[in-house]
């Protein structure tokens, strides 16, 4: 069914599309913790209500509208269109948290032993910090150029702006 022993994004979502439940479980397994760091990035970390709600509608935003999924597209910017597009239609353009957002907590690796925890918790405050400083377009742009490795073309497309304005947020 697949080309490769290890399906890209594409193909999942095409299976899924299809019907195959378990490309759908793939996909799931490979974005979900991506979009729990997206969302705590943009709404911080003590909105988690709020990014459990847009977590669970960018799910079911996908599954109700996997068919107009074009394979010819990149799934990851048609995914994170969908986190974008429902984040804003949660809390509207100005989904900015205020500067003085406190992390009560982080997501530890369950895998991780304590002193690799106290690491990654440290290095998570570092980060979540310095994200107080940057506008929400700046935050997204560089969290979809960071951690997703997305091209300014790709961020553009999903942000709706130009490639120079893109790579300007980056």
């Amino acid at each position: 069914l697949f080309r490769s022993p290890e399906p890209d994004d594409n193909e999942l979502m095409t299976a899924y599309i299809n019907g195959d439940e378990r490309a759908f479980t793939a996909l799931f397994g490979r974005y979900s913790p991506r979009l729990t760091t997206f969302l705590r990035y943009r709404l911080g970390a003590r909105r988690r209500h709020l990014i459990e709600e847009v977590y669970q509608k960018t799910w079911l935003k996908l599954h109700a509208g996997r068919k107009s999924f074009d394979p010819v597209l990149k799934f990851s910017t048609w995914f994170y269109t969908i986190a974008l597009n429902t984040l804003r239609d949660e809390v509207g353009t100005l989904y900015e948290r205020t500067p003085h957002d406190e992390i009560n907590e982080t997501i530890p690796d369950p895998q991780a032993n304590s002193e690799e925890q106290y690491l990654s918790k440290e290095t998570f405050i570092q980060v979540e910090a310095l994200f107080t400083f940057l506008t929400g377009p700046q935050r997204t742009a560089l969290l979809l150029s960071d951690r997703e490795e997305m091209s300014s073309k790709e961020i553009a497309e999903i942000m709706k702006i130009s490639g120079s304005s893109a790579r300007q947020l980056v």
